[in-house]
């Protein structure tokens, strides 16, 4: 019925006593079908019924996961809002053998700023300071050219005086001038070196 979005079959599903979070042949729960669905209403209506928001599949891809994987806002927000966990560690959007917070997870699925920024203002964490975490996280701004996230991140989570040469390395090879002013505008030393004494320039 959830395949088929059919509303009316599933409520009458429920109302008969349907279990909201029977695990199937495939070990796919009913929020699984209906956030690959797309369905917000059923996600809206099975989660009210007291389906499990942190259900995580045999291949520990949890339901926010796959809510961001499909760039549904909507239904992130219901999740959410009903406790799923913002800090769930991912699998790799690039290497499956790799696990990755599920903030930057949302970045290199190419999530829209109020995606990311909603992530962030209900608790999801990423360590803006190391120079490994920068690492991992600015190419993916760099090559996905993500203006308002970078915009979004210097102005309120990433410190100016923590990137390095090693942070900015793909910006350089990339050639991305609007990705380097606005840099600039928030106060990058233009002279930054690395321990050889190479420059920006």
């Amino acid at each position: 019925a959830i395949q088929t979005n059919h509303m009316p079959l599933i409520q009458l599903f429920i109302d008969h006593g349907a279990d909201v979070d029977f695990i199937d042949d495939n070990k796919n729960s009913p929020l699984s079908y209906a956030i690959q669905m797309k369905s917000e209403s059923i996600v809206s209506l099975l989660i009210e019924h007291g389906a499990d928001v942190n259900f995580v599949d045999i291949f520990n891809v949890s339901l926010l996961t796959y809510a961001i994987n499909e760039q549904e806002f909507g239904v992130v927000k219901l999740l959410v809002d009903h406790g799923a966990d913002v800090n769930f560690v991912a699998k790799n959007s690039m290497d499956n053998d790799k696990m990755e917070p599920l903030f930057l997870y949302a970045i290199c699925k190419d999530s829209e700023l109020p995606l990311v920024q909603y992530l962030l203002e209900h608790g999801a964490t990423y360590d803006f300071k190391s120079e490994g975490s920068l690492c991992t996280l600015m190419p993916h701004l760099f090559i996905g050219f993500r203006v308002e996230i970078l915009e979004y991140l210097l102005e309120s989570k990433i410190n100016i005086q923590d990137l390095t040469l090693k942070t900015l390395k793909d910006l350089i090879w990339r050639d991305r001038d609007e990705l380097l002013r606005i840099l600039i505008k928030h106060g990058l030393d233009v002279e930054l070196s690395d321990e050889e004494g190479n420059t920006l320039l």
